[in-house]
Formats: C-alpha cells, structure tokens, sequence
C-alpha cells in the first residue's frame, strides 16, 4: 500500500507542472473541456482557494459563454484556508482527489446533478462536518472493493 501512495504522490508531482488553466474569471480557474460543447471544468490554478467559494453555472470568457459542468482533478486540493463551497446544479462531474487535504473545509453544498464521482473526493478533510445538498449517494458509506 505503500507503495501505491508513493507512486500516486510521484505521477501527481510530475502531473501538477504539466496542467495549466484556460481562463479565470472571478477568481476561480477554468480549464475548457469541450469548445463544442461549451463546457469547462473548476482547476487549480496560482493562487489557492480561500474562504467561501461559491461556483457559478455559467461563465465567459472573450466573448464566449461556457456551462460549468465539473470539478477537475485536485482542484482544490491543498486549499486549507478554504472553508465552505457552492456548487451549481450544472455540475455533473466531481474529479478524484478534488477536494484533497482541505483541512479547513467544513461545508459543501452539492446538488443531485452529480452523476460521476472520482475516488477520495474528500480524502483528508478533517473538518468537513456537513454536506447539503440532494446527493445520489452516501459518499462516506462507500464499501471499496479488493
């Protein structure tokens, strides 16, 4: 198991550099996951997340209106000063890891839209005390299997 963690850290070290954001608009970055389609994921970028974090359904950018439709892959994970967060009902994806080690993190409000989850989406958020929202399933009642 070790092992496994070690390289998990190692692919997200040689990962992290290689990501980048698309846009930011009011302070939350974006990357574009579909021009077709219109659509963009919630990223990190350089600045961590702080405090509360509410996402919006829809955002522009150089003219262009995209649906909110995820949050990516360790998007806001390290974020230990963010404490609350809102998410749309456009949302139909969370990442693994998106919220990974938010020790500050006490509330999140997620709707019903998510249909797709990653794995340990709140691994390591220790202060997370209250999840609102109507959501397809109990994420800490989750069994894994071996």
């Amino acid at each position: 198991m070790k092992i496994f963690y070690l390289l998990l850290l190692f692919l997200w070290g040689v990962a992290l550099p290689l990501q980048a954001y698309d846009f930011v608009c009011d302070s939350i970055y974006y990357n574009i996951t579909s021009s077709r389609n219109l659509t963009v994921e919630v990223t990190w970028g350089d600045v961590k997340y702080a405090g509360n974090i509410s996402v919006p359904p829809v955002v522009k950018h150089s003219g262009t209106t995209y649906r909110v439709t995820a949050v990516g892959f360790y998007a806001f994970s390290l974020c230990r000063d963010l404490t609350s967060v809102t998410l749309p009902n456009s949302i139909e994806f969370i990442d693994s890891y998106a919220f990974y080690r938010c020790t500050g993190l006490r509330s999140i409000t997620i709707s019903a839209s998510v249909v797709k989850w990653g794995v340990s989406v709140f691994e390591g958020c220790t202060e997370l005390r209250e999840i609102r929202g109507k959501c397809v399933f109990d994420l800490f009642s989750r069994k894994r299997s071996r």
